[in-house]
This record gives structure tokens, sequence and C-alpha cells, in this order.
């Protein structure tokens, strides 16, 4: 995760201050954002294995959900860092909500449908 970090710095400014690693999550945390769900982006999670997940959201009694958006899901490197962190967040059981560059296209769609599905509120 750490390398993952350094070679791909957050360059991209979101309106709320954030830096991001790309114009998708910008889009992403822009709508977070627009549409008051607090988040954090890559918040470093105190678990026995390394897990950073793109952003953390949380339902109204403070349990975290993660939302990873996986963008380059066509490079084969990056499907195999997917497949680790999908194995991680199944095995701690950990509430995922998963968005690939399609879902983009209709984000007042996708992502408030996932969100409601599970228990986040948004405006």
């Amino acid at each position: 995760e750490e390398d993952y970090r350094n070679r791909f710095p957050a360059l991209f400014l979101c309106e709320d201050g954030h830096r991001v690693r790309s114009t998708h999550e910008k889009i992403v945390d822009d709508w977070l954002y627009r549409h008051r769900v607090p988040h954090a982006y890559e918040p470093v999670l105190a678990l026995q294995t390394e897990l950073i997940p793109d952003f953390a959201v949380h339902r109204p009694n403070g349990e975290a959900v993660y939302l990873e958006y996986w963008g380059m899901i066509q490079d084969p490197v990056y499907r195999d860092r997917c497949s680790r962190k999908k194995r991680v967040y199944a095995q701690l059981q950990l509430p995922l909500i998963e968005l690939i560059p399609n879902h983009l296209h209709s984000i007042d769609v996708t992502l408030p449908k996932r969100l409601r599905e599970e228990g986040v509120q948004f405006k």
C-alpha cells in the first residue's frame, strides 16, 4: 500500500480540500462532500493487516463503511492488489461499497443506492 501511495501522488484537489489520486476519485469525493456525507480519504486502519481504503464513511451509529473505487481493473498488477484487498474486507467482514468507472456515468443513481443499502445517510 505504501508503494502505491508513493507511485501515485495525490495531486487532484477536491471541493472539500482533500487531495486524491485521480479525477475519478475526485468525482466520488466531491459527490460525498456535496451530499454532506462525512468521509475520510485513504484512512490508515489499525488492523493486524495493512489496509488503506479509498474512502471511509459512517452509519448514524458511527460504524464505518468503506468505499473502494476500482479504476484500473484492466491492469493485472492492480487487479491482483484489488483481489488482495477484497479478501481482507471479506475476512474481516468489513462493509464495502465497490465502484468501477461505469458507475461514475450514473453516480447520482449508483452511489445513493449503495449508501442506502449500507445505512449511510446523505442529503
